[in-house]
């Protein structure tokens, strides 16, 4: 058994014992399998030159681990532990150290320092601020308001969302005062400054109604769309391109890859530099899951290059899931955007060589780039339709068509919306790149709105977890007879 299968093993596991807790959690203290830590270390110790057994052994351990780190994660969710009674009023000092301004109001989260059961604890809460309000990150605050615990929506569990990144409570318009500067790490500091520049750059050069969809593709800040737009977005399929995705890793990569090597550097460097590029940028958008996991394959793309190894994409996807799961086990259960980007992958990966024979066979070879990006769509969208019909309870009937028309001008798109950052520190060369984008963004503006406007496009339709399960269970079966069959779909 190769290394490489034992770390996979390995990473699965984890994932399996985070994924069993949230089945059973309530039901099964898996805070107690520590306890079987020893025996089956014991074990493996025995049986050391058995390297199955020694491999069983470890996975088990990882196993529990991984339902250890989900519950342990989880619990503060069940206890709320902090402020005692809902609705407290917190007084204290806290430093911002994430900003979020949108349409209507301003979000911030702040660490703030809070005395409970006679010492001070570090916690996180979510803050609603009028949105002129001047407050940034690395400010250190006097803040004063209502806290609340959240709530549950009718068909999402947002405390389990924000409890992933570690908040646990809500104030709105409280009185709040910038006091100095906090403690806070200088180089998230300037990024954050940095995307700001760029935002207020963006706002400033594109018109009011293109200007939401650039920040939004290049710097995550989805939050600057309007609530109406994003719905057509939903209506028509077709928020995976304005959301940060794989695709906008890839292009950057392409870009960043053709732009090192030109200036003569080596192969080696080039990856090194792209590796480190496409790491400042994550940093600059705030870490948003989809952008973890693409940076993560690509990533170990670039260090497989660097040390002359090949690499398969499923086991890049794994590492990404394992290595994101290791840093914050609720991320797999509570991170939709999280579970869509994999299914969406795996989709591509799997189901893309299948679903392209059946194309092939209705409209042939003669155009094969319009068939490579039905293909693709039809794929991806397979893998997600189930778990969005669970999720969402909705489905977009026009994605395909609508994605078709936008692909051809996607690349451009995005490629003027990364040069842009570095064009707009000269005079009039930012408001060149928005003129130059307007009819394209223009274009993809329309196709959104005519599509939304159709009275079929979306369908509210729900499902039960036991269909979807059954749905993918009968998509794993059509994969085994395909490779049965030797149709060949890595």
């Amino acid at each position: 058994m190769h290394k490489s299968d034992v770390f996979i093993i390995i990473a699965l596991a984890y994932l399996g014992g985070i994924i069993c807790a949230s089945f059973f959690i309530g039901h099964i203290d898996m805070f107690r399998m520590v306890y079987l830590f020893p025996l089956l270390i014991g074990v493996a110790g025995v049986y050391w030159h058995h390297k199955k057994v020694v491999v069983i052994c470890f996975a088990l351990i990882t196993f529990f681990f991984g339902g250890f780190n989900y519950l342990k994660a989880i619990s503060p969710i069940a206890e709320i532990k902090v402020l005692g009674e809902n609705g407290q009023i917190i007084k204290g000092e806290g430093v911002v150290i994430r900003e979020y301004t949108g349409v209507e109001d301003k979000r911030i989260v702040i660490n703030i320092l809070e005395e409970s059961k006679g010492r001070l604890v570090s916690v996180k809460g979510l803050i609603y601020l009028d949105r002129y309000n001047q407050v940034s990150v690395g400010d250190k605050v006097d803040i004063s308001g209502l806290a609340k615990y959240p709530e549950n929506f009718a068909d999402f569990d947002y405390v389990s969302y924000l409890a992933k990144e570690d908040i646990f409570f809500i104030i709105r318009k409280p009185s709040i005062s910038v006091i100095g500067k906090g403690e806070y790490d200088i180089v998230m500091e300037k990024m954050a400054w940095l995307k700001k520049y760029i935002s207020n750059s963006m706002s400033a050069d594109f018109i009011p109604s293109h200007a939401p969809v650039v920040q939004a593709m290049v710097l995550g800040e989805s939050e600057k769309m309007s609530k109406e737009y994003k719905e057509k977005l939903m209506k028509t399929g077709l928020s995976h391109a304005i959301a940060i995705s794989g695709s906008h890793f890839a292009l950057i990569s392409v870009f960043l890859f053709a732009f090192f090597m030109s200036i003569g550097l080596w192969k080696k460097q080039v990856y090194f530099l792209v590796m480190i590029s496409i790491l400042l940028y994550i940093v600059l958008i705030s870490f948003p899951a989809s952008a973890v996991r693409a940076g993560i394959m690509i990533g170990v793309v670039c260090i497989s290059r660097i040390v002359e190894r090949q690499t398969q994409d499923w086991r890049l996807l794994v590492l990404a899931a394992f290595l994101m799961a290791l840093q914050n086990p609720l991320v797999i259960n509570h991170d939709l955007g999280f579970q869509l980007s994999f299914l969406a992958v795996l989709g591509l990966l799997y189901l893309t060589p299948i679903v392209d024979n059946w194309v092939k066979s209705l409209i042939g070879d003669k155009i094969a780039w319009i068939r490579n990006i039905i293909s693709a769509t039809l794929a991806a969208q397979i893998a997600v339709a189930p778990f969005l019909l669970v999720a969402t309870h909705g489905l977009s009937f026009s994605g395909l068509i609508a994605n078709i028309l936008i692909v051809p001008i996607m690349p451009i798109c995005l490629g003027l919306g990364f040069i842009y950052p570095f064009f707009s520190i000269i005079p009039f060369a930012g408001k060149v790149i928005a003129i130059l984008s307007f009819p394209l963004i223009a274009y993809l503006n329309g196709v959104i709105d005519f599509f939304a406007s159709l009275p079929f496009s979306y369908l509210n339709i729900q499902i039960p977890e036991y269909c979807a399960c059954s749905i993918y269970s009968t998509i794993i079966i059509l994969l085994v007879r395909f490779r049965k069959r030797k149709i060949y779909i890595y």
